[in-house]
């Protein structure tokens, strides 16, 4: 009853549609990067009088990447599956969870571009590309990436405390690595290795920053680039650490997930 505007005269299912009209309609106005969400409720049909209303948090973004170190009118790289990722992941450090994915094929999303988002073993929400054809009916013609979170699966898997470690006072040390995978491996699975991976008191954490495919991969692989962060509780680490720690995260790797060293 009462609709603020003629075309909403129905309860929304779902919350996609009106972020990615929201996407379109930015677009026309701003060439930039652009992330947008909303938090409302979705109107599921259930036998009872009255549909399950339940809270959800969809977002998007798609466009070129921030260059904050270029010129202001200069145009990046554009955003791909690995920015939404971070963004889940970013939220996900914030809520004091560990927000991962699995591989899973769902409407509307392109098929392995797209997956489950779980927490402590729950099924909290979706991840994926918006596929070209849900993208192109909305008048928007480059990729976009959605992220949805169902909020009442999420306060299910919220600590009550978040768990806490001090930080160390000594430095970390970066490092770049290409690893060769099967198609067929998640990303997620190796990052899982690589964040459990522990030498002593040293603790070692990685992301993706970049994936190809093409020239010099063989077939059916890929190259997945993980930068990694190591960092002792008692001391500084040498040059030696550093290739003790590596040898040994390579060789889990290999034994736990099939990824080998990119030559």
């Amino acid at each position: 009853m009462n609709p603020v505007a003629a075309q909403h005269t129905f309860l929304r299912t779902s919350l996609r549609a009106g972020v990615l009209e929201s996407y379109a309609s930015n677009r026309r106005h701003d060439d930039g990067p652009l992330r947008l969400f909303e938090a409302g409720a979705e109107y599921l049909p259930v036998e009872a009088d009255l549909p399950h209303e339940r809270a959800v948090v969809c977002a998007v973004l798609g466009g070129r990447r921030e260059q904050r170190w270029a010129a202001a009118n200069s145009a990046g790289e554009p955003l791909d599956f690995f920015d939404a990722k971070g963004t889940l992941e970013g939220l996900g450090a914030l809520l004091g969870i560990d927000l991962g994915g699995t591989a899973n094929e769902e409407f509307g999303l392109l098929r392995g571009h797209s997956a489950r988002i779980t927490a402590d073993g729950q099924t909290v929400g979706v991840l994926g590309q918006v596929h070209p054809d849900t993208a192109t009916a909305f008048d928007i013609d480059e990729p976009v990436f959605l992220l949805e979170l169902w909020v009442e699966d999420l306060v299910r898997v919220l600590p009550e405390r978040p768990a806490y470690a001090p930080p160390s006072r000594f430095p970390e040390v970066r490092q770049d690595i290409a690893l060769l995978i099967d198609e067929a491996t998640p990303a997620a699975g190796v990052l899982a290795v690589v964040r459990s991976h522990r030498a002593g008191r040293t603790r070692v954490t990685g992301d993706v920053f970049d994936e190809y495919r093409g020239k010099g991969v063989p077939e059916g692989k890929r190259s997945l680039a993980i930068r990694l962060r190591y960092q002792a509780e008692d001391r500084t680490l040498s040059d030696t650490d550093i290739t003790r720690i590596r040898e040994g995260l390579l060789k889990r790797l290999e034994k736990e997930t099939g990824a080998t060293l990119r030559g």
